[in-house]
């Protein structure tokens, strides 16, 4: 789900610092950390992946979403610029970046 230009754009745990993932119920985006039980909100129709999901899926998510404990996500305390080589995100020592995320087109190089 994530790439290294927007790990932390939706925040992440508090207490592991790791993005997590999403689920949908409906429209509402809900990020997770299975690990830790924590939830946190990630806004309102900003994904289209729920137009491929149901109610059966969504009643899913929302049982699960409500064992965990909603929480403040963790964001860095410097923001990441992709483009500034000197700065560096705030990645836990074993997060692991997702290499091939980023493979949509180049929009500074088309024609």
């Amino acid at each position: 789900m994530s790439s290294n230009t927007s790990d932390f754009y939706f925040g992440a745990c508090p207490e592991c610092r790791k993005p997590g993932h999403y689920l949908n119920v409906r429209k509402a985006i809900w990020f997770v950390c299975d690990e830790h039980k924590k939830r946190w909100s990630g806004g309102y129709g900003l994904f289209s992946s729920w137009y491929s999901e149901n109610e059966e899926i969504w009643e899913r998510n929302q049982k699960l979403l409500a064992t965990y404990d909603e929480c403040e996500p963790y964001y860095p305390d410097e923001p990441y610029y992709p483009d500034d080589p000197e700065c560096e995100p705030d990645y836990p020592d074993d997060h692991v970046l997702d290499e091939d995320a980023d493979q949509g087109e180049d929009f500074d190089t088309v024609d």
